[in-house]
Protein backbone atom coordinates (compact mmCIF):
# COMPACT_ATOMS: atom_id res chain seq x y z
CA UNK A 1 0.00 0.00 0.00
CA UNK A 2 1.13 3.72 -0.77
CA UNK A 3 1.96 6.35 1.51
CA UNK A 4 -0.48 8.34 0.15
CA UNK A 5 -3.52 5.39 0.49
CA UNK A 6 -2.38 5.00 4.31
CA UNK A 7 -3.06 8.58 4.58
CA UNK A 8 -6.30 8.76 2.96
CA UNK A 9 -7.21 5.38 5.39
CA UNK A 10 -6.41 6.72 8.88
CA UNK A 11 -8.09 10.16 7.56
CA UNK A 12 -11.32 7.88 6.96
CA UNK A 13 -11.04 6.69 9.99
CA UNK A 14 -10.72 9.63 11.78
CA UNK A 15 -13.48 11.11 9.68
CA UNK A 16 -15.74 8.09 10.28
CA UNK A 17 -15.64 8.27 14.50
CA UNK A 18 -15.35 12.20 14.82
CA UNK A 19 -11.67 12.21 16.30
CA UNK A 20 -7.98 13.69 15.35
CA UNK A 21 -5.77 11.44 12.74
CA UNK A 22 -3.86 8.98 15.13
CA UNK A 23 -0.35 9.31 15.77
CA UNK A 24 0.69 6.90 12.80
CA UNK A 25 -1.39 8.67 10.72
CA UNK A 26 0.51 12.10 11.44
CA UNK A 27 4.12 10.16 11.29
CA UNK A 28 3.25 9.00 7.34
CA UNK A 29 2.32 12.16 6.64
CA UNK A 30 5.41 14.14 7.93
CA UNK A 31 7.00 11.92 6.19
CA UNK A 32 5.80 12.85 3.17
CA UNK A 33 6.18 16.34 3.45
CA UNK A 34 9.20 17.35 5.63
CA UNK A 35 11.11 20.49 4.70
CA UNK A 36 14.41 18.60 6.42
CA UNK A 37 14.62 21.38 9.37
CA UNK A 38 15.46 20.59 12.77
CA UNK A 39 12.48 21.03 13.81
CA UNK A 40 10.62 18.51 11.14
CA UNK A 41 13.11 15.99 11.76
CA UNK A 42 12.79 16.39 15.68
CA UNK A 43 9.24 15.53 15.14
CA UNK A 44 9.69 12.77 12.49
CA UNK A 45 12.12 11.09 14.83
CA UNK A 46 10.13 11.38 18.25
CA UNK A 47 6.85 12.80 16.90
CA UNK A 48 7.73 16.13 19.74
CA UNK A 49 5.98 19.24 18.83
CA UNK A 50 9.00 21.95 19.70
CA UNK A 51 7.83 25.43 19.35
CA UNK A 52 4.41 26.50 18.37
CA UNK A 53 2.14 24.08 16.19
CA UNK A 54 1.70 26.68 13.83
CA UNK A 55 5.62 26.96 12.76
CA UNK A 56 5.55 23.21 12.56
CA UNK A 57 3.50 22.82 10.37
CA UNK A 58 5.18 25.61 8.31
CA UNK A 59 8.21 23.09 8.16
CA UNK A 60 5.34 20.84 6.51
CA UNK A 61 3.42 22.48 4.91
CA UNK A 62 5.61 25.04 2.63
CA UNK A 63 4.19 25.30 -0.64
CA UNK A 64 1.05 24.54 0.80
CA UNK A 65 -1.33 25.97 -2.48
CA UNK A 66 1.41 24.35 -5.20
CA UNK A 67 0.30 20.44 -3.33
CA UNK A 68 -3.06 18.50 -4.69
CA UNK A 69 -6.24 19.12 -3.41
CA UNK A 70 -5.60 15.55 -1.71
CA UNK A 71 -2.58 16.59 -0.70
CA UNK A 72 -3.43 19.92 1.37
CA UNK A 73 -6.66 17.24 2.93
CA UNK A 74 -3.29 15.76 4.30
CA UNK A 75 -1.67 18.93 5.23
CA UNK A 76 -5.22 20.03 6.97
CA UNK A 77 -5.62 17.37 9.20
CA UNK A 78 -2.06 17.09 10.15
CA UNK A 79 -2.33 20.64 10.82
CA UNK A 80 -5.12 20.14 13.23
CA UNK A 81 -3.56 17.45 15.12
CA UNK A 82 -0.39 19.14 15.92
CA UNK A 83 -3.38 22.27 17.31
CA UNK A 84 -5.40 19.73 19.28
CA UNK A 85 -2.52 17.37 20.35
CA UNK A 86 -2.58 17.44 24.65
CA UNK A 87 1.11 17.02 25.00
CA UNK A 88 4.11 19.03 23.17
CA UNK A 89 6.95 16.22 24.31
CA UNK A 90 7.90 13.07 22.72
CA UNK A 91 5.48 10.34 21.93
CA UNK A 92 6.17 7.11 23.90
CA UNK A 93 6.44 4.31 20.62
CA UNK A 94 7.11 6.76 18.34
CA UNK A 95 10.19 5.42 16.85
CA UNK A 96 7.92 1.71 16.78
CA UNK A 97 5.09 3.29 15.06
CA UNK A 98 4.66 1.31 11.19
CA UNK A 99 1.82 0.15 8.83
Amino acid sequence: MYDSEKIALGIAQAKGEGREIDDLTAKIIAAQFHDGSAQALAFLSTGAIQGSASDLWRAFGDGYTSHTAADRYALDWFGTYLQNRQSREEVEGWADLSW
